[in-house]
């Protein structure tokens, strides 16, 4: 129902403003905040929303197909990473699993309100906090979990529970810990997942595409592949993409002509992970990724019921600027 951003993000406004009403929620690394106009905070969720999107598509958008020499592809494959990066944490945003890094001047401010109004309020260290948003009463809840205070490690590990709430092998609870999501042991399908959702047929093809998902990004066994692939680029420059080109594939060729996947459903069979040579997996699954948000920003700028939303103000109107028919 957001129709215009804040232009500022949601870490911003928290720093600097104080339109809210700070209480400890009674137990370790969590707290609450009471907001006296819970749109404010939506208008600056969609802010992150549409500024994570842009940089997402942008990135892609600026991958360079026609490269002097062909083979220096090792730029083009970190603008893969940072797109998926970006669209990563937009999805989970937008589906209410969202995190936010939180600093010592936004702990500061919230602290310092608290105290102004005389609230009880923890002692918290910095880091990357959960939230949970309860509209009705216009409170958002932020917690620590230590599996996903890490920039990229604590994304990915994020991302694959909710992949896993989605198909139905974990839940959601009402824990601000680390057992926040746990292993589903019932057979009841709770109402978040796909199968609780849509037809079977339909949500056996959906699980089956994140499953392929879940075992690229976990492929190492730490939910980090896409980054430890995207550091080995980097760092070490592996896969032959940096002069002299050693290893390198007749396979990396194709890489930049990936740019568009993004545009197709998530199930095209286009996105498909199976059996594909190292590099063009990394870049497909990034791919998979942002078709994931792609379609979630499609489906979310339809919902707007005045047919305004926040969206088409911003990566909507980026691609209608921007991208070029091919």
């Amino acid at each position: 129902m957001v129709s215009k951003c804040t232009e500022e993000s949601l870490r911003t406004w928290l720093a600097n403003n104080d339109s809210f009403v700070p209480s400890s929620s009674g137990l370790g690394d969590s707290f609450e905040l009471v907001f006296y106009d819970i749109s404010t905070f939506l208008s600056c969720l969609a802010s992150d929303i549409s500024r994570l999107s842009c940089a997402s598509i942008e990135s892609l958008n600026n991958i360079n197909e026609a490269l002097e020499p062909k083979k220096f592809l090792a730029w083009e494959l970190v603008k893969y990473y940072y797109s998926a990066f970006y669209s990563a944490h937009s999805t989970l945003k937008i589906c209410g699993f969202g995190l936010v890094q939180l600093d010592q001047r936004i702990l500061n401010n919230i602290k310092n309100r608290a105290n102004t109004l005389g609230s009880a309020f923890p002692s918290l260290g910095k880091g990357i906090y959960c939230f949970k948003i309860d509209g009705a009463s216009s409170k958002v809840t932020f917690f620590r979990v230590g599996r996903y205070d890490d920039n990229h490690k604590g994304l990915w590990h994020r991302y694959i529970d909710f992949l896993d709430v989605l198909s139905g092998l974990s839940i959601e609870t009402n824990n601000l810990d680390a057992n926040c999501i746990r292993k589903n042991e019932s057979a009841t399908k709770p109402k978040m997942c796909i199968y609780s959702q849509m037809p079977l047929a339909d949500a056996e093809a959906v699980v089956s595409r994140l499953d392929e998902l879940k075992a690229v990004i976990n492929k190492r066994g730490d939910s980090n592949w896409l980054s430890s692939t995207r550091n080995m680029i980097n760092y070490n420059h592996a896969y032959g993409v940096w002069f002299p080109y050693k290893q390198f594939e007749e396979s990396h060729f194709q890489i930049p002509t990936l740019k568009d996947l993004y545009l197709l459903p998530p199930l095209s069979e286009q996105l498909s992970l199976d059996s594909l040579p190292s590099l063009s997996e990394y870049v497909k699954c990034c791919q998979l990724v942002n078709s994931i948000n792609y379609s979630l920003l499609n489906d979310l700028a339809k919902r707007h019921p005045d047919s305004k939303s926040f969206l088409l103000k911003g990566p909507f109107a980026y691609l209608k600027l921007y991208k070029k028919p091919r």
